[in-house]
């Protein structure tokens, strides 16, 4: 499969969904930030974790960004696109991604490396895209470790 995107392409879409990840833990939500781009580079659409502000169980980054990129194609099919996202999917999310037809998703840190072994871990092998792990990891986690930290902090 033909790839969507280079590795400095990456970098930049997971800069744009760090910067929505910034905004959701300065709202007071869990700091994720999801950006969705097409194969011709255009960013179609951004989201941020809103879970804890709206209490909406499915209000995740990568949900949020799914039903933005539909509507604004009009289309709930996303073959077309790479979706990129600083904190791996929970299975809510990989299965909406995969019901979505995305073709690549990026991620920033994983799941385990912020809640431990207690993480749902999806089996890459059930899944219908390519998943690539890591991308800006580093930043990615120490924003969510900071956020963790401070709320702990605060209770």
């Amino acid at each position: 499969m033909e790839s969507l995107f280079s590795m400095d392409e990456a970098v930049k879409y997971m800069e744009e969904a760090l910067v929505e990840a910034a905004e959701a833990g300065r709202s007071g939500d869990v700091p994720v930030g999801c950006v969705i781009a097409d194969k011709s580079g255009k960013i179609v659409s951004r989201a941020r974790n809103v879970r804890e502000k709206e209490l909406d169980i499915s209000g995740h980054a990568e949900i949020k960004a799914i039903n933005l990129a539909a509507n604004e194609r009009k289309s709930l099919n996303l073959s077309d696109c790479a979706l990129f996202v600083t904190l791996e999917p929970c299975p809510m999310c990989a299965a909406a991604i995969a019901a979505s037809g995305i073709r690549a998703v990026c991620c920033g840190a994983e799941a385990s490396s912020i809640s431990g072994e207690n993480s749902v871990k999806i089996k890459e092998e059930s899944i219908p895209y390519d998943l690539f792990r890591g991308i800006l990891g580093d930043r990615c986690k120490k924003l969510l470790k900071d956020y963790f930290e401070k709320e702990i902090r605060r209770k």
